[in-house]
């Protein structure tokens, strides 16, 4: 709204302004949206990998590794 003896630039620079705010909000949660995904979609990879079994190799160097020790 244009008060009296306001120019039309200082209204739009305030409407602007206020636009921003509500601008800057929209990024953070677009940021917050995205950083939650990127981690949800790293713990459902790494429980994919865990969920995998291991190789004869590495259980045969396992065994190894224990009767060692023993």
């Amino acid at each position: 709204m244009v008060v009296r003896g306001e120019s039309c630039v200082t209204a739009a620079y305030d409407l602007l302004q206020a636009d921003t705010g509500s601008m800057s909000s929209a990024v953070w949660i677009v940021v917050a949206v995205f950083a939650v995904g990127a981690v949800a979609g790293g713990l459902l990879r790494i429980r994919a990998w865990l969920a995998k079994p291991a190789s004869p190799e590495v259980i045969e160097a396992a065994h190894r590794d224990d009767d060692k020790t023993d």
